[in-house]
């Protein structure tokens, strides 16, 4: 039996890529997660076919560089030692506009991942049962905050479509990059579209908050 490894598989996106593999006829599943405790910069590494691997720190606002590079970097590459061209790596959109920590330590990891021959799926922002971007937050706020003027635009698809494309991504050949395209929209157009009923509120917007987020090859 095939067996499947998924590193940070509590997260939003590794609960749902968990859940499409967990049936009788499936594989046999490992998960990592520093939320039982197992650091992927330190922990065992157990065998296994295919690795997608998607723990890392996923704060795009945050100002420590150096766990940053630490965790999304230095992890990765243990990741792509241990398991080389079975490694399905998750990136993300934020790497078009390396200018923060966290865009920085996902575009070293698509450099790496060419290097081992690995398998890289670069991600817009999901969404869906279980998620915490600002379509989970409007849904349940009864105001709608939103930070600066609202006109920040990113690049939205569901969830499901970011576990096809990783499921995907290990019939294409090694150091393959695979785009995840949705639907480009402002802060504000999500609010209107969807959310036209509730109150809105504006406040202070973050520095590390990009203006243009939207999933644009390089």
């Amino acid at each position: 039996m095939q067996t499947v490894l998924i590193t940070g598989h509590k997260g939003f996106i590794g609960r749902h890529l968990w859940k499409s593999f967990d049936r009788q006829d499936g594989p046999k599943l490992v998960g990592i997660d520093l939320k039982d405790g197992y650091d992927i910069r330190d922990c065992d590494l157990p065998d296994c076919d295919i690795c997608f691997h998607l723990a890392a720190l996923t704060d795009a606002r945050s100002e420590d560089v150096l766990e940053m590079t630490e965790t999304n970097v230095l992890g990765t590459v243990r990741i792509l030692e241990a398991y080389g061209n079975n490694v399905v790596f998750a990136s993300s959109s934020a790497v078009n506009y390396p200018t923060t920590g966290y865009a920085v330590s996902k575009l070293a990891g698509e450099h790496y991942c060419r290097l081992y021959g690995g398998h890289i799926v670069r991600l817009c922002n999901s969404y869906g049962t279980g998620g915490h971007g600002v379509f989970e937050h409007f849904e349940k706020d009864e105001v709608l905050t939103i930070a600066g003027d609202g006109n920040q635009l990113r690049t939205y698809a569901p969830v499901r479509e970011a576990v096809r494309m990783l499921q995907e991504a290990t019939t294409y050949s090694p150091g393959s990059l695979n785009i995840l395209q949705g639907e480009d929209l402002s802060v504000n157009e999500i609010a209107s579209k969807y959310y036209g009923e509730k109150a809105v509120e504006f406040v202070e917007r973050h520095p590390n908050d990009i203006e243009d987020g939207r999933q644009q090859c390089r």
